[in-house]
């Protein structure tokens, strides 16, 4: 899967970046460094996790590689800090349980559907920049569900330059 980068995939993913910020302005603040150096690592582990993903589904089935991917992170923090898994009988038996099923049954699908069009031909780079739209759906349906609403229209202004950084990425 060779990948090609040209000036549109770049303007593409300047769209969905300038989209993220306008959402983001407000928020922006560099004046933690604890929470630069946090958010700096997440960008690095992410990036390295993307493409730890793609090397591996190059010999491997999605479904399955979804279902040990999701797992082992659980068995490893289960691990790492093993006084804290006296706190999951409280957690199944809340009343929250019943949302975080129905959750994970979109998560599912979601990272199916991701790892199966990386596996369908879908260039990494081109899927990873995509998938940050969602920052955008994210802030739109919070607007909806959460009652969310201040500062509508910039979120709207977002959520045109997201399509059209998308549509220039495919």
């Amino acid at each position: 899967m060779n990948e090609v980068l040209t000036l549109t995939i770049i303007f593409g993913f300047i769209f969905i970046l300038g989209a993220v910020l306008i959402v983001n302005s407000e928020k922006l603040s560099f004046n933690s460094k604890r929470g630069v150096t946090f958010s700096l690592l997440v960008a690095l582990f992410s990036g390295i996790a993307v493409v730890n993903d793609a090397y591996i589904l190059k010999s491997y089935e999605a479904f399955s590689f979804t279902t040990i991917m999701s797992f082992l992170p659980g068995v490893i923090l289960a691990l790492a800090f093993p006084k804290e898994i006296v706190k999951i009988k409280k957690i199944l038996k809340s009343r929250e349980i019943r949302w975080m099923i129905v959750l994970t049954f979109f998560y599912a699908i979601q990272a199916v559907s991701y790892y199966l069009a990386y596996q369908g031909g879908a260039p990494i780079s081109t899927l990873a920049t995509l998938t940050k739209a969602s920052i955008v759906v994210t802030v739109i349906l919070a607007a909806i569900f959460l009652k969310e609403r201040s500062n509508l229209p910039k979120k709207a202004v977002a959520a045109a330059m997201v399509t059209i950084g998308a549509i220039l990425l495919s």
